[in-house]
Formats: C-alpha cells, structure tokens, sequence
C-alpha cells in the first residue's frame, strides 16, 4: 500500500460551550509504518524527512520515566516514555513540554498539582521544581532542548 492511500476518515470534532458552536470535520486517515518507509539521504550524509509510526515505536519502550528519542532536529528532541509510579522532584536549566498521549498525567509544579490527560500538553520552565506521577502506565511525547540539564531534588 502506498504510504498516501488513504483508508477511512477519522471525525474531527471542536465544541466550545462558552460560544454554544459545535464545528466538524472529515480528516482522511493515512496509514503509516516504521522500517518500510526510507528517506533519501543528503549528499552530508544527513537524512532528509522520515516517517514514525508512534503506534509501532512505543512497543519498544519497556522502562518507566526513560526518555527514548524519536527525532532529534536543530538544537532539540522529541521523545517518547512510558510513565508509571512517581518520580523524584527536579528541576531542569531549559524548558521542557510533555504532550500526554495515553493515559493520564499528574505533575506536580512548584506548590500546584497538574492533571494532564490524552491530547493535552503542559509547559515546565527551567528552574521550576517537578515531579512526575502515573497510577497507570501512561505515555507521554516529550519536547526539550538537547543537552537539558537536571537537578533531582530529593
């Protein structure tokens, strides 16, 4: 199959109770694989774009709180990792996103307690005090510069 074909639609669905709309979409679905899609390569020896199935890399992802890189572009990383228990308070010198995928996120920052659920995302500043909690196994994409540094607190 063709990595363009498209197989279905997914419906796209935006409700805001404050304005009392409602505004739908038809999204196509493409289908995507790891390992079967090559990237032609730059003449530096640099790959050009690439294709990641999220679905297919997270299988190989078995320990909790690890960061396990995806992409690496200009100066940053995108990752993905598996939450579950709670881990040590820290701190970091460069911002950090998590956008939570599966399952469901607290962070606690600072003094405030954070719920983050599938779809949405949270903003840690540097120098801010955090820490991590699944009850469940969750999984989180992360964003943060390469080479961020961390302080464990505890």
């Amino acid at each position: 199959m063709d990595q363009n074909e498209i197989e279905g639609y997914t419906i796209i669905a935006s409700i805001s109770p404050v304005q009392g709309s409602c505004q739908v979409m038809f999204a196509p679905i493409y289908r995507a694989r790891v390992k079967i899609y090559s990237s032609p390569i730059y003449s530096n020896g640099d790959q050009m774009a690439k294709i990641v199935d999220t679905n297919e890399f997270k299988l190989g992802i078995s320990e909790s709180f690890k960061k396990t890189p995806v992409f690496k572009f200009n100066d940053q990383y995108f990752g993905l990792a598996w939450m579950e228990g709670e881990h040590k308070l820290h701190r970091h010198d460069k911002d950090e996103m998590f956008l939570v995928l599966e399952g469901h996120l607290t962070i606690e920052v600072e003094e405030n307690i954070m719920q983050v659920g599938p779809d949405m995302a949270i903003l840690i500043k540097a120098g801010e005090k955090h820490r991590s909690k699944a009850t469940r196994r969750t999984l989180v994409a992360v964003f943060e510069p390469q080479g961020i540094g961390i302080e464990y607190l505890e």
